[in-house]
């Protein structure tokens, strides 16, 4: 900060630095005086840690006498950084990071320059528990950053600029792969590979040392190469199919043959039919994933590009690929037409070009046949094992498999009744048709837990049971199936055994590490034991993997919240309503979105929306305990206290088993902080204590 001369102003006292950066992070944020004296002075008696924050706080004063008017606001309840009093770095780097060009990501890396408040080291346990999550979360939005700016130097060439992100990311993350094999490849280009090379040596050592694991085979291919080529004499620099023209992009991809698998655009006359696209463009995606010869962009990665008119060069720049597979499909009356291209992302030239036109019925042969094409064309070696993994499936009923990606199609819609309804009776028939289908099995259960909320009082529970069973059957099916141990714990989670369900959400994980439920279903696990660091990567790992599902996002935002982690909370709550508004649009009938936007929008500040959302909600879905208790959440930040807990006792009218869950997360919901102290709401704690049995 500077003063009125503009002269920077220079705080010698660690406890007035820290006062200060704790204040400027949160700028506007009315804070108490008892809880800043307790976290910064926590380690004294109460009276002696209100007056050495009231002499802090007059050094502040004394510090800032050139600036008018005041950027310290005081009172004898509370103390704020005036909003407008100052640019923090912190909140610069932040808003930076929210912009996606090359310029905001190297501007976002140049702000970092160490550990915030370097040089300050607390003796609060709590100030100190603070500083430690905050450094984190700032030396991982750094990493991000560098990463960022890393591949979109790649993507435009600029391996200069891309070296440069690779160096400061390395120094934040030494164990980052990535960020090493693009130095390597940079200093090999150089004729530096013996430096390259060491390089190497170095990282495999601390992986070994730190995580007892080996380099990734991306990056043993390529210290293999340099050290090939440094040995027969010859540049390590493989040259772009463009004959050089696009400026050394296809240097930093990866040496095995890579692909992104575009969503296939639906010709049909029927928007409804976008599910069987979706579908076939993720079990192509799945199927080369199996072929160790091949580099696959991830699903996550290449759905956010849905709807976006790139051409094929664009895509193949911004995920990082050589090769684009887009193509579209045309379904009518039993039968389908395919077409499929593949496309050299250097040249933009089409390597590869097909059309298919079947009977519905041989539809798993059409998609191993594109499968086996695109390998032909890049001469991809196929292990038999891996060849065997492709035409292994879940089903091998034509008809099955459809009202599978039908439910799935509505499942993905959000958790609104009506689409969960229907997804339900799609899993069901597609189980009728092929009683061992083990992935409809998985998803039938996810689908039965959800639906248990519209259970009444008086209707018998058989949520449990039947998730947990349905989960049994799709373990014993495929013992090696993600879904099928994501669901078995999203039972054993509304059974309210979290321990045991934390192990299957792990295994999940294991075997599905881009399994959306897995990590979502794990955070509120996780949440509900009141682990909400682990809790919050979870969330913002969910929301990474569906960059349409905005609860992932909002719920990240409360955990930052409850953490003390404000601008990344308010971070993640606007992007959550950038995620909300879309659905909102495309479904205003959607209760279940509009009650938990409306809590958003309250702790944005859009007050009014706020009210209207969460009233338009109820008159939507006036009996959804869910819908109810959400708008608890916004009347409660709106100061509307009796409204808030009219809606709570309404929120408790659903099954035992519902009733419990929903009280565990109340127990954690800071949205309700403003009631805890009132009669009602005692009571209304008291009165679920003894009749749901919770634990203390």
């Amino acid at each position: 900060m500077r003063d009125g001369k503009g002269e920077i102003i220079e705080l010698k006292g660690q406890k007035d630095r820290a006062l200060l950066g704790f204040l400027a992070l949160s700028p506007g944020v009315p804070w108490p005086r008892d809880k800043l004296a307790s976290m910064l002075w926590g380690d004294a008696g109460d009276k002696q840690a209100r007056d050495s924050l009231k002499q802090a706080l007059l050094r502040l004063r004394r510090a800032f006498e050139g600036i008018r008017p005041s950027p310290l606001i005081a009172n004898r309840q509370t103390i704020t950084l005036a909003h407008d009093a100052a640019t923090v770095d912190v909140a610069v780097f932040d808003d930076l990071l929210g912009q996606a060009t090359l310029e905001a990501s190297r501007q976002a890396a140049d702000i970092y320059r160490g550990d915030l408040l370097d040089g300050v080291e607390p003796r609060s346990s709590a100030f100190a528990d603070w500083l430690l999550v905050e450094r984190q979360r700032l030396r991982d939005r750094a990493s991000e950053a560098s990463n960022r700016m890393m591949a979109q130097a790649l993507a435009d060439g600029r391996r200069d600029v891309a070296m440069v992100a690779a160096r400061r990311l390395l120094s934040l993350d030494p164990l980052h792969e990535a960020a090493c094999r693009c130095l390597m490849q940079g200093l090999a280009d150089r004729g530096e590979g013996a430096q390259a090379l060491r390089l190497f040596e170095t990282l495999k050592e601390r992986l070994q040392q730190e995580l007892a694991v080996t380099p990734e085979r991306d990056t043993v291919d390529l210290y293999q190469t340099i050290r090939r080529r440094r040995h027969e004499g010859v540049s390590p620099v493989v040259p772009p199919a463009d004959g050089g023209r696009g400026g050394g992009w296809s240097d930093g991809l990866p040496e095995a043959p890579s692909i992104a698998v575009l969503p296939f655009e639906n010709m049909s006359a029927d928007s409804e039919q976008d599910y069987f696209a979706d579908g076939l463009a993720e079990d192509i995606i799945t199927d080369l994933s199996r072929i160790s010869a091949l580099f696959v962009a991830a699903r996550n990665s290449v759905f956010t590009l849905k709807g976006r008119h790139l051409d094929a060069q664009q895509v193949a720049r911004a995920l990082n690929v050589r090769y684009v597979l887009e193509g579209s499909v045309r379904k009518a009356a039993g039968r389908v037409r395919i077409t499929a291209q593949l496309v050299d992302g250097a040249t933009g030239g089409q390597l590869w070009a097909q059309r298919y036109d079947r009977s519905l019925d041989d539809m798993f042969a059409l998609q191993d046949e594109i499968a086996e094409n695109i390998v032909d064309v890049l001469s991809a070696k196929l292990l038999p094992e891996e060849l065997k993994g492709i035409v292994n499936r879940s089903t091998t009923i034509m008809d099955a498999y459809h009202y599978y990606l039908m439910g799935r199609g509505f499942y993905l819609r959000g958790i609104d009744k009506h689409s969960l309804r229907i997804a339900k009776e799609m899993f069901v028939k597609a189980i009728e048709i092929d009683p061992d289908y083990a992935l409809a099995y998985a998803a039938l259960a996810i689908c039965e837990s959800y639906l248990s909320m519209d259970l009444s009082k008086n209707d018998p529970d058989t949520s449990f049971e039947s998730c947990l069973n349905f989960s049994l059957r799709a373990q014993q099916l495929d013992p090696n199936l993600a879904e099928a141990y994501a669901a078995k714990g999203l039972a054993l989670y509304v059974a309210g055994l979290y321990d045991e369900a934390s192990a299957e959400f792990e295994q999940a994980i294991r075997l599905g590490p881009h399994l959306f439920e897995a990590h979502f279903f794990y955070a509120r696990n996780c949440h509900l034991q009141g682990r909400r660091a682990e809790a919050a990567e979870l969330f913002e790992r969910a929301a990474a993997l569906r960059p349409n599902d905005f609860r992932s996002l909002g719920l990240y935002s409360e955990e930052c919240q409850a953490l003390g982690r404000d601008e990344a909370s308010l971070a993640a709550a606007r992007r959550c309503l950038e995620r909300l508004e879309p659905e909102i649009e495309a479904h205003p009938d959607n209760a279940g979105a509009l009650a938990f936007g409306s809590a958003v929008l309250a702790d944005l500040g859009q007050h009014e929306r706020a009210q209207d959302w969460a009233d338009r909600a109820v008159l939507i879905g006036p009996d959804d305990c869910m819908v109810r208790y959400n708008v608890a959440r916004t009347l409660a930040l709106l100061g509307q206290h009796d409204r808030a807990l009219d809606a709570l006792d309404r929120a408790y009218e659903c099954a035992p088993v519902f009733q419990r869950r929903l009280a565990m997360w109340m127990r954690y919901d800071e949205d309700f902080d403003r009631l805890r102290a009132t009669a009602r709401f005692g009571a209304l704690v008291d009165r679920l204590n003894q009749t749901l049995d919770l634990p203390s």
